[in-house]
């Protein structure tokens, strides 16, 4: 049976959740895996657990990776690692696929990750999920604007990529990546930004939300009923204490589906919480503020701006 190849990046921060999101790939489906991860800075520790870790039939394959000057200069937030940048070296440096599927390290599957492995790009470049469903249209609107995205351009997120390595390399990717980062570096989320700028809608493939489920500390009602494949974890659980949350929250279930997983890797006895302070208060905003802010905003700010504007 054919190989389903899936890719991570990540550096000593994101092992253990790279790891977790291979367990939670494994419980869901039957299929044979070869997973790659590129070593951006992984301890020794951590790479001897990787290797010893028993997979039974499935490979597992760490790739150390020089550090790239690009991608080490490029300014960046504070909570991100430069190892988001190498996931655009994918392409060249697993040259013996023709298809590859990239996973970011905080996501969670839900069931059988094959079904979107088995989706036809045909002869587009990459797959992904628009960021338009989950975000109000205003949002969505104005970060495409402030990056200077054409107006039609569809803005997908990269936590979830299914990539025509083959047809990538034909088509120089990699050259062209590297020539828009040197271009725009005031970018926010620089790799996707990037990509979002380099792909004409006509060069992907729009995938259903629910492979890339992009998940805060909540969802729109409209999107409660979805039963998502990969659930992408914005809010991080790690950051929270998850026993303590609403179980009404449609964010506590996938974070409790976390910890579950984590408890299946060599890297259980390292689940620590680290939990933030800034996150705790944004979540107590959210909880406690945000309902009121929100009907203030819709019935009655949003009517009244409607009215005058008659």
């Amino acid at each position: 049976m054919e190989r389903i190849i899936i890719v991570f990046t990540c550096d000593e921060n994101y092992v253990r959740h790279t790891a977790t999101v291979i367990a939670s790939i494994l419980q869901n489906s039957s299929r044979a895996f070869r997973f790659y991860i590129f070593d951006c800075g992984i301890s020794p520790e951590s790479l001897q657990k990787l290797q010893t870790w028993e997979l039974g039939d499935q490979e597992l394959i760490v790739v150390p990776m020089q550090k790239n000057d690009l991608f080490e200069r490029y300014t960046i937030p504070s909570w991100y690692s430069h190892a988001i940048f190498y996931r655009l070296m994918i392409p060249d440096r697993v040259p013996e696929h023709d298809k590859v599927l990239y996973l970011d390290s905080d996501v969670i599957v839900c069931s059988d990750i094959g079904e979107l492995w088995d989706i036809d790009l045909g002869d587009r470049l990459i797959g992904g999920v628009d960021e338009a469903v989950f975000f109000s249209g205003r949002w969505y609107e104005k970060r495409k604007k402030i990056n200077g995205f054409p107006e039609d351009r569809i803005y997908f997120n990269s936590g979830v990529l299914l990539m025509n390595t083959k047809a990538l390399r034909e088509w120089n990717f990699f050259e062209k990546i590297v020539r828009v980062l040197q271009e725009r570096t005031d970018l926010h989320f620089p790799d996707q930004d990037a990509l979002n700028f380099l792909f004409e809608n006509s060069q992907r493939l729009c995938f259903d939300c629910r492979y890339n489920f992009l998940l805060p500390l909540n969802v729109k009602k409209s999107l409660q009923s979805v039963s998502p494949v990969i659930v992408h974890l914005i809010m991080k659980p790690w950051n929270l204490p998850v026993h303590l949350l609403p179980k009404r929250l449609f964010f506590t279930k996938y974070a409790k589906k976390y910890f579950e997983c984590i408890q299946r890797t060599p890297f259980a006895s390292q689940m620590t919480k680290e939990v933030s302070y800034r996150i705790l208060a944004k979540v107590f905003w959210k909880l406690t503020f945000q309902p009121i802010e929100t009907f203030v905003r819709m019935k009655i700010r949003d009517p009244f701006l409607a009215r005058w504007k008659r």
